[in-house]
């Protein structure tokens, strides 16, 4: 018997028991598929009930809900439903402060709405400023992105990835059915693009919509690390190549914070990324191709942008170091420079980039350097408040006026 995991080409050898098992990662498909899984072959599926105050058993799947705990003060907190590996509960459990409830803005910021040619999308309902926080997102669905399925040694690849899409089908099934009638509800109104491919309706609607989060399995390198999460309100956002908002993960709160990127004014559509978007037109076009739709924002349709984008992906960057330790270096260049980049970023509507606060950051540090403390205040608070939306382990997400 083989043992698949969905996710990756790249084969491994890990020893589970004796003899070993090979532990082979498949990349899931896309686009229409016409591989039959040989008749009368079903995997057997076995649950164990468990305390839901215990953490997960060795080497299993663990299907749980998160909060573990109801919120005093807090009614209608909403609930996820997790299908975890081992050990990615305990994270949870023995992480001091867990549960928090969710963070909201004081008034409603967004509407769902229809719009020509996308769907549904999300709409301003008020003006926002740059670093305003959006709205929470608790997903209704955290999903391992490939579990371990047992087929004959006879299985082409291709047979193990639909067998492998059945599984997932039947575990996620389970997840959903755990969920209340509201939850459900929104999760079933969600997208699916996966029609073609093997995925059933659950699992299509996960790898339509599903977002990658990393953190709950320390330690593991291989695919497996990465978690898919699927969100009420995060997971309506249309895709733009030059999006108005972002997003960071808080554990505590187990849920997506988003946040204006920069000014929005009321009736704007709010937009996000699904894709890498320093790369040129057609690999984006390329790229997008899973969701089924042909991006058409301003930068896509702008015969220039690819040229301003590379010229700010071309140039690396401001280097602080390099203007410190080089004397003859004009004080003026370095700030040019930044100005210059800052420039391209505005034109590009690129502040949802981590380029963006590499810029900042810049300006930041050059202040320090030259011992400019009220610029360097103003730099830091830009900084805190502009890039509240990244997700990076850099201390100080800090302004340049």
């Amino acid at each position: 018997m083989k043992r698949g995991f969905l996710n990756s080409s790249k084969a491994k050898k890990r020893p589970v028991g004796s003899p070993p098992r090979e532990t082979i990662y498949h990349r899931l498909p896309i686009g229409k598929q016409n591989v039959e899984v040989p008749a009368g072959y079903d995997a057997k599926t076995h649950f164990i009930e468990r305390d839901p105050r215990l953490g997960t058993g060795v080497g299993g799947m663990t299907i749980t809900t998160v909060p573990f705990v109801d919120f005093e003060g807090y009614p209608g907190e909403p609930r996820c439903e997790c299908l975890f590996h081992a050990g990615s509960k305990e994270v949870l459990m023995n992480l001091p402060g867990f549960p928090q409830p969710m963070q909201q803005p004081p008034t409603t910021t967004f509407r769902l709405s229809d719009t020509p040619g996308k769907g549904v999308g999300l709409f301003a309902t008020r003006a926002l400023k740059t670093g305003d926080l959006v709205f929470s997102d608790r997903p209704l669905l955290l999903c391992a992105t490939g579990i371990p399925t047992d087929v004959p040694e006879f299985f082409t690849q291709e047979q193990v990835a639909q067998q492998s899409l059945r599984d997932l089908e039947k575990m996620v099934g389970y997840c959903v059915q755990r969920m209340d009638a509201e939850t459900k509800e929104a999760y079933m109104a969600l997208k699916n693009s996966h029609l073609e491919d093997g995925s059933g309706p659950l699992v299509g609607i996960l790898r339509t919509n599903g977002i990658g989060l990393e953190g709950l399995r320390p330690g593991v390198t291989d695919p497996t690390q990465f978690y898919s999460a699927v969100c009420k309100n995060l997971s309506r956002f249309n895709h733009s190549c030059s999006p108005n908002m972002a997003r960071r993960w808080d554990m505590l709160s187990f849920s997506y914070q988003v946040f204006a990127v920069r000014d929005i004014a009321p009736g704007e559509e709010l937009t996000y990324q699904y894709i890498p978007l320093e790369i040129p037109t057609a690999y984006r076009q390329e790229l997008l191709k899973p969701y089924d739709f042909t991006c058409a924002c301003l930068s896509c349709t702008d015969p220039e942008s690819d040229a301003r984008r590379a010229n700010l992906n071309k140039s690396g960057g401001p280097s602080v170091f390099h203007w410190l330790f080089n004397p003859p270096q004009a004080d003026a260049w370095l700030f040019s420079e930044i100005r210059r980049q800052l420039k391209l970023v505005g034109e590009e509507k690129m502040e949802a980039t981590f380029r963006y606060f590499e810029l900042l950051n810049a300006g930041f540090e050059a202040c320090i350097a030259m011992g400019d403390a009220i610029p360097s205040r103003r730099s830091s608070t830009k900084i805190l408040w502009d890039c509240r939306g990244l997700s990076t382990r850099i201390l100080c997400p800090y302004r340049l006026d």
